[in-house]
């Protein structure tokens, strides 16, 4: 057997060429079949522990529940690679930096804000911060570059998780991201930059978690528009690609077949006539695009079948058995199953995984949350802010002017709320300000407070955090009641409307004499956008995205 100790490994010269290959001919068919397991951890930990140390799962994705501290989540991982006979691939989602789900690392803004401050410069350091956390913590596959062209403003999915709709621009950040993220390297360790979602989600208005959307455009068009920044990531030499539970007329025939599942798309195209030779990565097999349509007996092997190297597994011990079965019975074949478990290999030693695959957890606190690291988020974030609309009503501003902020509930995954991060970070840079913490759709109550308090000020601030939640399909929107209240507090004092989140949104409060955008509700787009909506900075970003026109914008 394999074993992931560092000691075990020789540490570098010529026997390290072959090494993928030598390990395939070493493993078991079930060993085999678990390289190709990938699979979250937190309520199943004893269960998805017992798989890794039987050499059942190759990869493990890890979660908020998984990371409580940069310390105890390094010292977790570091568990989870000694349980494992061949290394671990271990990735997270924080798709704007580990800060997103560790307490205590950073917390960057959106792929949005970066395509609204326009700056290379700064999207490659993004990707170097999140590199260097990631792998001090023993990540080395961090979040996915989402490279989709968001086209659709009523796409409930990608929203901010794009760098805008205009394909050029994604291509170019994307691209820069990457290489920040790739070009990292300590000592022997890497880290890997993976594309999402092959070959766009961009142009859907349906929630792939919920539903199995269609993009309907001809092939013109998707070259132009949603394969252009994956063509590019392939040339940069990205490692990673992860597909979309989204169908292509145009690209697979076969109606009702997502891309992940269709050999036309994921080798077809993806391997021969566009070149990517890294490891190809499932979506989450349980989203109900395919759990809803396609049962797992069917998808997992057409999946790997497909082109698929890694498959993203709820049910790890089921997907093993399912596809195990399939091996046995040709709906895999050897050579296909070989193929693609040399690919997971080939990537773990381009990693530098089998030199060693544990870290040293005492040096997390030198490289995770530095207040370098955070400096560099405030920074993106002041390019991104963007006053859409009502910058002469901002700049008349006076600095000792009462300002009125009314919150809405925000939504981030782990640490304070961020509308009550929002209220005390307003305490220090408005002292003559006030607070009113509102509901989501404000009762009448709470809206006749609102315009009391707002009667009594020179300014009123609203902060609202709309922005894509899996499985939510409304979480992009903002209720009626808060554009209702918008609507009211303009007539009775000048009022700016931040969106902490989606652009989008602000095509709805039309009636405010001022809209600012941040595109995240990190601490430092919080900060951002209070200092933009007061005239305390100027707000250099500009929209990467069209919105709707609506009278009064």
């Amino acid at each position: 057997m394999i074993v992931a100790h560092s000691a075990q490994w020789p540490a570098s010269g010529k026997a390290m060429t072959d090494w993928a290959a030598h390990a395939v001919s070493r493993l078991t068919l079930e060993e085999r079949v678990g390289q190709l397991i990938w699979t979250g951890v937190g309520e199943q930990r004893g269960r998805v522990e017992g798989m890794i140390a039987a050499g059942k799962v190759g990869a493990v994705i890890l979660g908020p529940a998984d990371l409580p501290g940069p310390e105890a989540s390094a010292r977790y991982i570091n568990h989870l690679q000694e349980l494992a006979p061949i290394p671990l691939l271990v990735a997270s989602d924080g798709e704007h930096g580990m800060g997103q789900f560790v307490i205590g690392a950073t917390d960057l803004p959106t792929n949005m804000a970066l395509g609204a401050a326009a700056s290379e410069e700064l999207a490659y350091a993004a990707g170097c911060i999140n590199a260097a956390e990631s792998a001090a913590m023993g990540i080395h596959f961090p979040a996915p570059v989402v490279c989709d062209v968001n086209t659709n403003p009523d796409n409930p999915i990608i929203n901010t998780r794009s760098f805008g709709d205009d394909p050029e621009l994604v291509t170019r950040l994307a691209v820069a991201v990457a290489r920040g993220i790739q070009e990292y390297a300590d000592g022997p360790t890497r880290v890997a930059a993976s594309a999402w979602h092959f070959p766009g989600h961009g142009d859907t208005f349906q929630d792939s978690h919920r539903e199995l959307p269609v993009v309907r455009h001809g092939r013109e068009r998707l070259e132009a528009v949603e394969l252009k920044p994956f063509r590019a990531m392939v040339e940069a030499g990205v490692r990673i690609i992860g597909t979309a539970h989204v169908c292509y007329p145009a690209l697979e025939p076969t109606p009702g077949l997502p891309a992940t599942l269709s050999y036309a798309i994921m080798t077809d195209l993806l391997r021969q006539q566009m070149g990517f030779e890294g490891v190809v990565v499932s979506d989450s097999m349980s989203m109900w695009a395919i759990a809803r349509n396609f049962p797992g007996e069917l998808s997992v092997p057409m999946s790997v079948q497909a082109g698929n190297e890694l498959v993203l597994a709820d049910d790890p011990e089921a997907t093993h058995a399912i596809l195990l079965a399939a091996v046995k019975d040709g709906r895999v074949t050897p050579k296909r199953l070989d193929e693609a478990v040399g690919r997971v290999l080939a990537l773990k030693q381009w990693l530098g995984l089998h030199h060693t695959a544990l870290v040293d957890p005492t040096q997390t606190a030198q490289k995770v949350g530095t207040a370098e690291n955070q400096a560099v988020a405030l920074t993106i974030a002041r390019e991104a802010v963007t006053v859409v609309k009502g910058t002469e009503c901002i700049r008349q501003l006076r600095r000792d002017a009462r300002v009125l902020l009314l919150t809405t509930p925000g939504a981030r995954t782990t640490g304070i709320k961020a509308n009550e991060a929002l209220a005390g970070l307003f305490g220090r840079l408005c002292p003559h300000g006030q607070v009113l913490a509102l509901e989501a759709s404000p009762a009448p109550a709470q809206v006749e407070q609102a315009l009391v308090l707002a009667s009594e000020a020179d300014l009123a601030v609203v902060a609202t955090f709309a922005r894509p939640i899996a499985y939510e399909k409304e979480s992009t929107r903002v209720p009626p009641e808060q554009v209702s209240l918008i609507g009211r507090l303009a007539r009775v004092v000048p009022t700016v409307v931040i969106s902490y989140g989606s652009p989008y949104v602000l095509a709805e409060f039309a009636a405010a004499q001022a809209l600012v955008c941040t595109y995240g509700d990190c601490d430092a787009c919080l900060q951002a956008g209070i200092e933009a909506a007061t005239g305390q900075i100027q707000a250099p970003g500009k929209l990467p995205v069209a919105l709707r026109a609506r009278e009064g914008m």
